[in-house]
């Protein structure tokens, strides 16, 4: 195989074999890679083909040998076999690990990830809670006037409701019915938006009514769920201001899911942002997809470069944590989830 080792720079044939050689001009357009001694101006050595050795350097290390590089690894909640206690909004995935003996954890073969100092979600994937009323938002607290130590409580069967269909359920028990609670304490009426109510009453609200006739005061920030019940009913997270027979919410009822908190512990509260709830969220996913849909989530691509970074640490696992708005883990079921994480590595790091 001829080897292409002068680039002449004429075509021309007939240049006697018997000239001089060639004078240092013509050797400067040869590919031959080397360092070239005579043109050391300033001790900056260059190759044969002109260019400057620190120049190549920069290249080399911007390139292929960078200080600091980035690795997309995929996770998703369907690699491990979905157990009796199996939460997909909460579980562990073990990064190397064979052991399998955890319900909750899924194993993959991507590694330990050394010397991490910046993480950033790229992509993700979930599914929007099939049921508007579930686990975060379907129990109401209230006390009665003849008995203010004991707290009362109703709860609301899981599923889809509208809101009439929410406000029949308040007076079904029966077991084999969908829309249904367990105690018919109240007898709950919509209003529409043009609907007539209470003077000083606009539409779109529920009257709550007590079956006995009875004063109460609704607790409605007894705890996150409760004030998730507040919110889909209309009502303000905050006690009842009297006890009264019956109640009007104080604004529209709200039946949707607004967006998800993923929190992953092990990541450095640097790289993360502090919620109302006090958790350290790596990203908030807004949902703009209806119910029972794949919300599909992709990261701005302005901040994308826009890394916090932190002190190396050793990724072993990733703790994949999915909360609702009022701070309950989000209820979807047990349905599926992906996600694409950008890792950001020290090539000569600390850990080793």
């Amino acid at each position: 195989m001829q080897s292409d080792t002068f680039l002449p720079s004429s075509d021309s044939d007939d240049h006697d074999s018997s000239d001089e050689s060639y004078d240092n001009e013509e050797l400067s357009n040869t590919n031959n890679i080397g360092i070239d001694y005579s043109n050391n101006y300033n001790n900056e050595l260059t190759f044969l083909n002109q260019m400057s050795t620190l120049e190549y350097e920069g290249m080399r290390n911007k390139l292929f040998t960078k200080d600091v590089y980035k690795k997309i690894i995929l996770i998703n909640s369907h690699s491990h076999p979905h157990g009796g206690s199996f939460n997909s909004s909460n579980y562990i995935v073990k990064l190397n690990s064979s052991d399998t003996s955890g319900t909750s954890t899924v194993t993959t073969d991507l590694g330990k990830l050394k010397n991490v100092i910046g993480f950033q979600l790229i992509t993700a994937s979930f599914r929007v809670p099939q049921f508007n009323v579930n686990t975060t938002n379907n129990v109401i607290k209230y006390k009665v006037g003849n008995s203010l130590s004991n707290i009362y409580t109703v709860t609301i069967n899981p599923g889809y409701y509208n809101v009439y269909e929410l406000a029949t359920a308040f007076q079904v028990t029966t077991s084999t019915e969908s829309h249904r609670v367990n105690v018919a304490a109240f007898t709950v009426t919509y209003y529409g938006s043009n609907a007539t109510m209470a003077s000083g009453q606009n539409g779109m609200k529920f009257k709550m009514e007590h079956t006995a006739g009875q004063n109460i005061q609704f607790l409605w920030d007894y705890d996150n769920v409760s004030r998730g019940a507040a919110r889909l009913l209309g009502f303000l997270a905050i006690p009842s201001a009297s006890f009264e027979v019956s109640h009007h919410s104080d604004k529209p009822p709200d039946l949707s899911h607004h967006y998800v908190d993923l929190v992953i512990p092990e990541i450095p509260s640097i790289a993360c942002k502090r919620n109302s709830h006090g958790r350290e969220v790596v990203e908030r996913m807004q949902i703009r997809y209806p119910t029972g849909e794949y919300n599909q989530f992709n990261a701005p691509t302005q901040y994308w470069n826009m890394v916090s970074y932190f002190n190396p640490i050793e990724l072993n696992q990733l703790t994949i944590q999915l909360y609702a708005e009022n701070g309950e883990l989000f209820d979807t079921n047990n349905t599926d989830n992906n996600f694409e994480f950008e890792v950001t590595m020290m090539r000569k790091g600390v850990i080793k």
